[in-house]
């Protein structure tokens, strides 16, 4: 009987390298497409994130009905996640990123002042599985 791996070469790859910098990050931001949120998700990200900051962002949410993407980003806010919805491609929204980007580094920053430490940079990784809309994000 033959045993076959779905998990393919480039994620495996992504992962080995996730793990290694994880713990040089402050927030971790996943992106997932808005149309299927919960079958675009990685769920190594959530193991390996534990304890980090995390949020969220539904991108290509114009593509998706907004009542789903409401409701979507209320379960995402029960768990605990940072949630925004995105078009990354048309930059809507893009203020309640930075916005919510924002105000999870606040705490990390208030960290560092009573630790002494003064204008160290916020890391974040972003991070989802292939054709969630990294790239466009990041270029955005």
């Amino acid at each position: 009987m033959a045993v076959y791996n779905w998990y393919p070469g480039h994620m495996a790859k992504a992962r080995r390298a996730m793990t290694e910098d994880i713990k040089l990050i402050d927030i971790i931001v996943e992106l997932i497409d808005a149309r299927a949120p919960y079958s675009s998700r990685n769920p190594d990200i959530e193991k390996l994130g534990a304890g980090k900051e995390r949020i969220i962002v539904l991108n290509k949410a114009d593509l998706a009905d907004p009542k789903i993407n409401d409701s979507w980003t209320a379960f995402f806010k029960e768990s605990g996640a940072r949630v925004v919805a995105l078009n990354s491609r048309d930059r809507q929204g893009f203020r309640a990123v930075l916005s919510v980007i924002d105000d999870a580094a606040r705490k990390k920053r208030e960290r560092d002042l009573k630790r002494g430490i003064k204008n160290r940079p916020v890391r974040l990784m972003v991070c989802g599985i292939p054709n969630v809309g990294k790239s466009t994000f990041i270029n955005s």
